[in-house]
């Protein structure tokens, strides 16, 4: 087993986290509605899909049970996804990361159950560590200064990193048998297809063309799609190459960019997103939390 799937992992969550930021920046300050928001990316993304379809065709001898193995976590990454930016809309980023960061645990699991994945007793230590780290850094403050969790995305966030485990299970089982480029390619094609089913509707279509400059957000989001079909290729990619359990710990190392990239956005452009990165009480347990991460990822590396 190659080592390059960590750093291969760690790419693909640096600009998925990018990716999520600007999402939360694009639904809560320039979009009307998340269906708005899909159905640019469904198109955007068909177009890709359709493009890789062609470039990486797919082995003679794939069956019909990978392709339905394929169409599955491929729907099960829409459900996924879906939950997670409606949970955006409603809510800052920073808020329904805590809960975001427990998928690992569930890929863990079923990993273990289903692919019969065996982690030594210092990577399940890693994963328990980086997932502590990544909730710790997550932590909102509220106006009493306390600190919690906030409980209406909670149902939301926890089925969307149920749903992220059981797509990623699947995933690794077909990518034994078809590449990356083909499991990514089958990915973009489902979920554009589902995103232009559920939000192609005349009101849709109304409130994009009613944008102030709709062409000019359109660039922007399509941009930030790319970016995310980018990192979703590096994501299977890594899966493919190491055991998809640690994998997905490495991937929720997410919170710490997500933070890194809200203290730069908030120092050069206050306002662009909803809420502030913190106090300096807060800027510290963020520095602890990215300690632990940190920490989470070296035993996994040396493990």
């Amino acid at each position: 087993m190659s080592p390059a799937w960590i750093a291969l992992a760690l790419a693909s969550t640096g600009v998925a986290a990018l990716v999520n930021t600007l999402d939360s920046h694009f639904l809560s300050r320039r979009l009307p509605g998340l269906r708005s928001y899909l159905l640019i990316i469904g198109f955007i993304t068909a177009i890709v899909a359709i493009v890789m379809l062609f470039l990486f065709p797919f082995p003679h001898d794939t069956g019909l049970r990978i392709y339905g193995l394929a169409f599955i976590s491929g729907m099960l990454r829409v459900g996924a996804m879906s939950a997670l930016l409606y949970a955006m809309k409603k809510e800052d980023i920073s808020r329904i990361m805590p809960l975001a960061s427990t998928a690992p645990i569930f890929v863990a699991v079923m990993a273990a159950a289903f692919l019969g994945e065996s982690l030594k007793y210092t990577q399940w230590l890693a994963i328990a560590v980086v997932v502590s780290g990544a909730i710790l850094i997550s932590f909102k403050r509220g106006e009493d200064g306390a600190a919690r969790f906030h409980a209406s995305s909670f149902f939301l966030v926890i089925g969307s990193s149920v749903l992220f485990a059981t797509s990623d299970v699947f995933n690794k089982y077909t990518l034994d048998f078809i590449s990356y480029w083909n499991s990514s390619s089958l990915s973009f094609l489902f979920t554009s297809l589902a995103f232009i089913v559920m939000c192609l509707r005349r009101d849709v279509l109304r409130q994009i063309a009613g944008m102030a400059r709709p062409w000019h957000i359109s660039a922007g989001v399509a941009l930030n799609e790319v970016a995310a079909m980018f990192s979703l290729v590096l994501g299977f990619w890594a899966i493919q190459n190491g055991p998809v359990s640690l994998a997905s710990t490495v991937f929720n190392t997410k919170p710490l960019f997500v933070f890194i990239y809200a203290l730069i956005l908030g120092r050069l452009s206050p306002g662009f997103l909803l809420d502030s990165v913190g106090d300096r009480r807060g800027l510290a347990i963020k520095g602890a939390a990215t300690l632990l991460i940190v920490a989470g990822i070296a035993i996994i590396v040396l493990a």
